[in-house]
């Protein structure tokens, strides 16, 4: 059964040659066909428009949907009498809607259709099941004509949401907004970017801090270490002077693995290599304790001349 927007309709009167010619070829009748397309598309356009973003017709105008429907160029071909009943005047008709967009239409809209990662223009209109030919989209419309009592002029109605005016709807719609989706794309890319660029530093700060408390811990492992080392007896630090040496340097090789698995970041692995020796000269210093004289209490960083191997 055949759907039409009765809603919509053009009235234009007939021309001599119109009433000897076929009604559904008329030219009255095909120039009324492509006005109530045009009107199709225009309202549709600015219903989109208002449903994606309320301050839409802020950016696109009627005058600007206007503009650019004017620029459509719409054809009709291979017109057919569909139903004819004898009873009545009314003539059902198919045809072929064609319609070549200027390049500045077609360009930005392929453009737009690219920024929000969708198919390209040629790529709708296969899923439309439209014809290609170069510049050219055809695809197949119904529309019904009928003659006033008074002969004088034609009453048109077009089919609703045809998969053509559903292509143009969309590709126009696409144009129109191009500029504005560019610029709103370029706003969100300024944005990340300088949200990037303030994360890039906040990090940089707290990397630089981590190094700093790291290294502070550092210090201080190392003057607990000394302080230990020195108050062993000289005798036995002479003895354990080349684990001690050994010892370290076992350290500091094993802290340089770890840390160069735990980041690609200088800063960070700085930090866990310094973190790792810092817990190594703890663990260390517990353990040169049982050579200390027995009820040997050293006041914290006291130690003497020969003070233990480092970090």
């Amino acid at each position: 059964m055949r759907r039409f927007a009765t809603q919509i309709c053009v009235v234009l009167l007939l021309s001599g040659c119109d009433k000897a010619a076929s009604l559904c070829a008329a030219d009255s009748s095909k120039s009324s066909a492509i006005s109530l397309v045009r009107d199709q598309i225009n309202k549709a356009i600015r219903s989109q428009l208002s449903s994606a973003d309320p301050n839409a017709n802020d950016v696109v105008t009627p005058s600007s949907i206007r503009s650019a429907l004017n620029q459509l160029a719409f054809s009709l071909d291979n017109i057919r009498t569909a139903e004819a009943d004898p009873n009545s005047t009314k003539r059902h008709c198919d045809a072929d809607i064609s319609i070549i967009f200027p390049v500045d239409i077609f360009n930005k809209a392929n453009e737009a259709r690219r920024s929000l990662n969708q198919n390209t223009i040629s790529d709708l209109a296969d899923k439309s099941d439209l014809k290609v030919d170069a510049d050219k989209f055809t695809g197949p419309i119904a529309y019904s004509v009928q003659p006033t009592d008074d002969k004088k002029s034609t009453y048109t109605e077009m089919q609703a949401d045809s998969p053509f005016t559903k292509f143009v709807i969309e590709v126009t719609a696409n144009s129109l907004m191009s500029d504005t989706i560019t610029r709103v794309q370029q706003q969100q890319k300024a944005a990340s970017d300088q949200q990037a660029a303030e994360d890039a530093a906040s990090l940089a700060s707290k990397r630089a801090a981590d190094l700093n408390m790291a290294k502070v811990d550092n210090r201080m492992a190392i003057q607990v270490i000394g302080a230990v080392w020195g108050s062993i007896p000289h005798d036995t630090r002479m003895q354990l002077l080349p684990l001690q040496r050994a010892w370290l340097d076992k350290t500091r090789a094993d802290c340089r693995v770890q840390a160069a698995s735990a980041s690609t970041d200088p800063t960070e692995i700085q930090t866990a290599e310094t973190t790792c020796e810092t817990t190594a000269n703890r663990d260390r210093a517990e353990e040169l304790k049982r050579y200390q004289p027995q009820g040997f209490a050293q006041p914290f960083g006291q130690n003497d001349p020969s003070a233990a191997p480092q970090q």
